[in-house]
């Protein structure tokens, strides 16, 4: 990068017209710079009204040489203005081979995102010199500046075509042994949910769903205790979750009486009996040990939970990230309707799944159409506010609890619970049925393994 004078934006104006010179000689480079640069990635004006040209030449299908140029710059009065043939001809001078391009490209392309951080910063200031000194406002003004810094942080050369030979073997084996393709990275701990996802990998978005009180948020914190510490491995896998419903106190207090397996309220006077105190001591202890974050911000949006989430991973590393729940994550302030921001929050969680390489399990509402069926068993249409939840997400488990309703309630579905896998993007649908403990939030495999096959089309 060149010196630049104090106050003058990072630029290189040698790589700028090193890279028009080369598209100058070789046209069908075209196609390679556009996947890298645009017109405002050029520091000097006439840049990027060239630039500009050679993307109308090429969009139209026509040819790219130095005769063309300067008929589509001279059609748009713009020729003398760029310095003519004699400024196209200089171009070419900065040309030693046009093996350099990408090199030269990246160049622009860095300098380019220098001085968007630049502008970046002097639009956060603004903005902070405007804001009030309330919570709402700092939220707005750091969403905004990590808003900025994460659209400059993408580069588009990450993405484009891969060869069909990359991952083909992996593809093929998994098509041959459907069942062991199926064992995921991470185990939800239920044995008849397991034996319908095998489990959930990285950069899955699962969305657990049911209405209030069904145990949704206990399900979701089940998983995380299996994930963040695995019976069968010394492995101490980190577990975040955002809690935008609970305190982190509630949260801890519903981990440690479901691993400890004592009721969460003690209806009697006096401290609870010795064995459950020992039994919250240990459990407490197996949680101390390990890796789980909480975050408790009752108001953060989407671009502040993927910042937060980021930085844990390159502090701690990051396994799984728990959400609950899903409409309450601070939607953007310019969002046309409820159904959109619904739409941005969901398909943020599917993309910060995906950028952080790590499963996103998160807890959502189910809408009230659900009561007015009889019986009140949920369908995927009962997501709440926004079929975009269901467009996003990888897995989509409804939870049902018959006995929860006083009419349906008898002995014999006491106690039971239904997973209903209603979406599942790799794999089979239907149903997990397994034991709920109430008193301890806490669900269990049954005694014996009852999974039930459905077609899609009836969970919709």
């Amino acid at each position: 990068m060149t010196h630049h004078p104090k106050g003058e934006l990072p630029h290189n104006l040698d790589a700028e017209k090193a890279v028009l010179g080369a598209l100058l000689l070789d046209g069908e480079r075209m196609c390679d710079a556009l996947d890298v640069l645009s017109e405002s990635d050029f520091y000097e004006r006439r840049h990027r009204v060239l630039f500009a040209g050679l993307r109308h030449l090429d969009s139209t299908g026509r040819a790219i040489d130095y005769l063309t140029v300067g008929a589509e710059l001279e059609a748009r009065g713009q020729f003398e203005a760029i310095g003519g043939n004699e400024y196209l001809l200089e171009l070419s001078s900065y040309v030693t081979t046009a093996g350099h391009l990408s090199e030269h490209m990246q160049i622009v392309s860095s300098a380019a995102r220098l001085r968007g951080c630049a502008r970046a910063a002097d639009d956060l200031r603004t903005e902070a010199a405007a804001a009030r000194p309330t919570s709402a406002d700092v939220d707005r003004v750091l969403d905004l500046g990590m808003g900025r810094l994460s659209a400059l942080g993408h580069d588009s050369r990450d993405g484009g075509p891969i060869h069909v030979e990359n991952g083909l073997t992996a593809v093929i084996d998994e098509l041959c042994n459907p069942w062991e393709a199926r064992r995921r990275e991470y185990s939800t701990g239920l044995r008849e949910l397991d034996e319908l996802l095998g489990g959930f990998n990285r950069g899955d978005l699962l969305v657990a769903a049911a209405r209030p009180s069904m145990g949704k948020t206990a399900l979701a914190l089940n998983i995380a205790d299996h994930v963040a510490l695995p019976a069968d491995s010394d492995r101490r896998p980190t577990v975040l979750i955002f809690s935008l419903e609970m305190r982190r106190e509630q949260v801890m207090s519903r981990l440690v009486c479901a691993r400890a397996d004592v009721p969460a309220r003690w209806e009697g006077g006096g401290l609870r009996p010795e064995h459950e105190i020992q039994a919250l001591r240990e459990a407490g202890s197996a949680l101390a040990g390990a890796k789980f974050w909480i975050d408790d911000d009752a108001a953060i949006s989407m671009q502040t939970m993927r910042n937060r989430a980021r930085r844990l991973r390159q502090r701690a590393g990051l396994d799984l990230i728990i959400v609950d729940y899903l409409q309450l994550v601070r939607p953007p302030s310019d969002s046309e309707s409820r159904q959109v921001e619904i739409s941005q929050i969901s398909g943020g969680l599917k993309s910060m799944a995906r950028e952080l390489d790590v499963p996103v399990i998160a807890v959502s509402q189910l809408s009230r159409k659900t009561e007015a069926r009889n019986p009140p068993r949920p369908m995927m249409a009962d997501l709440r506010e926004s079929g975009a939840i269901e467009q996003d997400a990888d897995v989509v488990l409804l939870l049902y609890r018959e006995s929860y309703y006083e009419h349906l309630r008898n002995a014999e579905n006491d106690g039971k619970a239904e997973v209903i896998v209603a979406k599942h993007r790799n794999g089979p649908t239907g149903s997990a049925l397994v034991r709920f403990d109430a008193t301890r939030a806490r669900f269990r495999s049954s005694t014996v393994i009852e999974t039930v096959h459905v077609e899609h089309e009836d969970l919709r």
